[in-house]
Formats: C-alpha cells, structure tokens, sequence
C-alpha cells in the first residue's frame, strides 16, 4: 500500500467523498486478514483485524436501512458505503456489483466526468484487480485519471484533485507492474513522485519515501540495478528523516535491499514496502 490513511468512521458521507482513505483502508483490512489466516499476525495485529472487521460489520448495518422516498443520490451513497464494508469483509464480488449500481446512478444524475464519477471509477478499480480483471482494472483507472486530471486543469487551487491523482497513479502503476506492463508503470510511478513532492514536500517525506520504494521495486524488475538501488537509496533517507521507528517494516526492507547489493536475488516478499 503507498500510503496509510486513517480508518474511515461510519459516516457515508466521508465515504462517498474520500476514495484514496477507504481503499487504503480496505488493503489495510486485507492485508490484517491474511496475517491472521497465515498465523503470522500478533496479538495486536489480531486485536486491530477484529475491530475492523467490526466497523465492516458497522458499516453494514448503519446503511441497510434505506428510506422508500430517498432521491437517487442518496441511494448511490448508500451503495457506496455497502460496497465499502462488502470490501473490508472479502467480498469483492458483491462490493463490485454495489459499485457498479452506484455508478449508473452518478452516470446519470451528474454525468460521466463529475469527480465522484471518477472516485466511484477508482474503487471499482480495486475490485476489479482483486477478482483478477486486471484489464478492466487499467481501464477504469484511465478514465478515472482523465476525468480529475481534466478538472484540475481547471481549478486555481487543486490540491485535492492532485492527491486524487497521485493515488490513481499509483495504484495504476502497481498494476500495469503486476502485468508487467513496465514502461507504463515506470511512468506513471514518475509521475506520482512529481506530485508527492510538490504536493507533501517535507511535511510527509516517509509518503514520498513509499513512492520511491515502488520505483526502486520496478527499476529492479526491469534490470536496472544502479536506478533500483539510487532509489531505494533514497527511500531510506527519506524515512529516517520523517523519523519513523526504526522497526517499522518499510525502513527495514529499504535498508535490506541496500545491504544485499544491486545485483542480488531478492525474495518477493522484500519488495512489499
């Protein structure tokens, strides 16, 4: 994941509006799954899977209950948080479907380039990628890319719409590089470090730092080790300079890589930043 967000509360209008915080959320809840199922995760770890699944379940119940007269909007809204809580449970399958719905409503009541639309676009995204629609994955993070590049062109003060932007191009390059569609991924990687730095400069070095591990992982894969360690080499300065602890996983991979040397055979799992 390229940025830990803060938990989403149950609130379906935070949901609606927030897509790069709650599909953060859900790859936290996912990823706290697998440790649990692995029997690799902590107590703590345990304690924190539990109260997600908890807020999942919350979720759930808080937007069952839908008035008869409710306009559209608020319909999609409640599909919206139903997929979210659908996705922090596993299921995918109903959580795209949901989406899906959300979608023709916002097509519809306000057009195929409104920013929900293109917020909608990225969580169907996730789910498509999760089912292994990887294609169709790509391609509504094209279009989603489109619509808020589209409108930041026209704002004076974007800075939203550019962290909307960083998030889709991240998540776009995570999967072109899964698919191994590598000068694509490579650039649009570049392109997310421009905006992190513009926009988090160094209030946030450990999120510019994330970007950097990415880049560092794909330069690897395609063979370019100087590039791949130069970065990396980065990614460490730039951790240890947003002071985060010293165990904390993402410094601790960075800096392994570095002691293993440009050119040596590097398990999968090091790569997980």
């Amino acid at each position: 994941m390229l940025m830990t967000m803060k938990t989403p509360s149950i609130n379906s209008s935070s949901i609606w509006f927030a897509p790069s915080s709650s599909t953060s959320t859900l790859k936290s809840v996912q990823s706290a799954k697998t440790n649990t199922n692995n029997g690799n995760a902590s107590p703590r770890s345990v304690s924190a899977e539990i109260d997600k699944q908890a807020l999942a379940r919350n979720l759930l119940a808080a937007a069952l209950p839908v008035h008869p007269d409710s306009d559209d909007l608020s319909v999609g809204r409640t599909k919206i948080q139903l997929g979210e809580a659908r996705a922090a449970l596993g299921d995918w399958k109903r959580a795209h479907h949901l989406w899906n719905e959300a979608l023709d409503i916002q097509h519809e009541r306000l057009g195929s380039t409104h920013t929900l639309v293109a917020d909608t676009l990225s969580r169907r995204a996730v789910a498509r990628s999760k089912m292994g629609m990887f294609h169709e994955a790509i391609m509504d993070l094209e279009k989603a890319l489109q619509i808020q590049q589209s409108l930041a062109e026209k704002k004076t003060n974007a800075k939203d719409l550019r962290l909307s932007i960083l998030t889709i191009l991240s998540e776009l390059g995570s999967i072109q590089q899964k698919n191994n569609h590598l000068v694509e991924a490579n650039r649009n990687f570049e392109a997310a470090l421009l905006i992190a730095n513009d926009v988090y400069g160094e209030k946030s070095r450990e999120k510019i730092a994330d970007i950097h591990c990415l880049i560092g992982k794909l330069y690897h894969q395609r063979r370019w080790y100087y590039e791949a360690n130069d970065s990396f080499r980065q990614a460490v300065g730039l951790y240890k300079a947003s002071r985060i602890s010293k165990s904390d996983k993402r410094l601790q991979r960075a800096e392994h890589y570095l002691a293993r040397g440009n050119r040596t055979a590097v398990s999968r799992s090091v790569w997980d930043c």
